[in-house]
């Protein structure tokens, strides 16, 4: 009896006196992954991983004196784990990719299909699903080496606040198992966030030096190992007046985006990533949306576009807006927009018809100096309300019209019109929306307008 005690308590001891598994030191985590076209209808793959040198190690918040936090290698191989299997017998440690944030692909590829690459990520144990996907219209391995995290000491982190902004921000949020879903569904089609890279005229900027480790990255040393600052991105020596300069002149591409002349988002230039001229060293961008059809890339839409899917799918939370005034034309009033519940779709597929209704209200920011009444903001409000239906009804045009897509899920919200799953598959397996009536109805008010003065009680003052 006694030895039946003692063998359980062996068993405990045996299994508590050592570490199973792998360290964590001997592990190279990656933090995101792109996707180009190679030769022979390969992929070239880019893998970005952490530098724990540079992580830890009392470095400082601003990424160890300004040197990269991450480090690139890039390969060919057919798919994401072959080329994995290849890395890991380039680098000493062994990668995982366990804490992968984000997975960038090029325009080709996305063109193409990712048919095959989203059924390995929803097949792998070690990919977390909410996992951020995004195209990179220039390639991803350009993106990728301009990835220079400014203000995040952990390279995670920064892909997961870049990517998951709270607030009206110009790219939609779209993870793994939504892409996954949507490709897999006739419920909607899905949207990726466009990743991009400012683009300048001086020839010091752009990817064009960022490839300091040759061809695909094919040593250890060429990834950062025998220098502190090495990597794949741009000369970091480069002042701030030369930053300046190129930004001055910009880039022809810049310059051709033209000012939005719509009453929403009014003098706003509709950017998509890449096109952004602002000053940093960082010249990675992440703005607008891509348009998917099953698991194909169909269409490219701008930073405006994505703000009012926002809206259309309620994923919008504030921002800041600047609309259009007929009393004031050349000077917009700006304000701090908030969606106050979520929208309300419904799809009548006898009478085929569709009904939006949108619950936005705002708190005037900034106005020009004869906005002093209360019949000017009860005005406001009633044309800003138009402009809102406006820009919705136009995107929507484009959407389902130009593109053939339904990134807001209508056949979602009819499918409850059919008894069984085959008979609405049957029905919407070659059908569009293009045929239906839609109408948007905005519900749009002014909480805070600050002070103003009755109509009444300015009679006889010279303004």
């Amino acid at each position: 009896m006694k030895r039946l005690k003692i063998i359980p308590a062996i068993l405990i001891i045996l299994l508590l006196s050592g570490c199973m598994g792998t360290e964590p030191n001997d592990v190279a985590y990656v933090v995101a992954m792109g996707f180009d076209a190679g030769e022979n209808d390969n992929y070239k793959i880019t893998i970005q991983f952490a530098k724990p040198t540079q992580i830890s190690g009392g470095a400082s918040e601003e990424g160890g004196k300004g040197e990269r936090i991450v480090d690139n290698i890039t390969i060919e191989a057919p798919n994401i784990y072959s080329g994995i299997n290849i890395a890991n017998n380039i680098v000493s440690k062994k990668f995982s990719l366990s804490h992968a944030k984000l997975m960038v692909f090029s325009k080709e590829v996305a063109e193409n299909g990712l048919d095959d690459i989203i059924e390995t990520l929803a097949r792998s144990y070690e990919i977390r699903p909410d996992m951020y996907l995004a195209v990179a219209p220039d390639g991803s391995e350009e993106y990728l080496s301009e990835v220079k995290p400014m203000l995040e000491l952990n390279p995670a982190k920064y892909y997961q606040l870049t990517y998951e902004k709270k607030g009206g921000t110009g790219i939609p949020k779209s993870v793994t198992q939504d892409f996954y879903f949507c490709k897999s569904s006739l419920y909607r089609d899905a949207v990726l966030p466009i990743a991009g890279t400012m683009k300048t005229d001086s020839s010091s900027g752009g990817s064009g030096s960022g490839s300091e480790s040759g061809e695909g990255g094919s040593s250890e040393e060429s990834m950062g190992g025998m220098e502190e600052g090495g990597g794949s991105g741009g000369s970091s020596g480069e002042s701030t007046q030369e930053l300046q300069k190129s930004i001055d002149e910009g880039s022809e591409e810049q310059k051709s985006v033209p000012i939005n002349e719509d009453k929403f988002e009014y003098k706003i230039k509709n950017y998509s990533a890449g096109e952004v001229a602002i000053e940093k060293e960082n010249k990675s961008e992440a703005m607008g949306m891509a348009l998917f059809k099953n698991n194909k890339l169909v269409g490219l839409m701008g930073g405006i576009d994505s703000e009012i899917y926002n809206i259309l799918s309620g994923n919008y939370e504030y921002g800041y807006i600047s609309f259009y005034s007929e009393k004031s034309p050349d000077v917009p009033v700006t304000v701090r927009l908030e969606q106050r519940k979520m929208p309300r779709i419904s799809v009548d597929t006898k009478k085929k018809k569709i009904e939006i209704k949108l619950y936005l209200e705002s708190d005037l920011y900034s106005l020009p100096a004869n906005y002093i009444t209360e019949n000017d903001i009860e005005y406001f409000e009633s044309n800003s309300k138009q402009y809102i239906e406006n820009m919705c009804m136009k995107f929507l045009d484009t959407t389902i019209n130009e593109y053939n897509v339904d990134v807001l899920g209508f056949a979602n919200k009819a499918k409850k019109s059919f008894l069984t799953y085959s008979e609405f598959s049957e029905h919407y397996q070659n059908e569009n929306f293009s045929d239906y009536e839609i109408n948007v109805d905005a519900e749009f008010n002014v909480r805070h307008s600050g002070l103003i003065m009755r109509e009444d009680s300015i009679r006889g003052i010279d303004f």
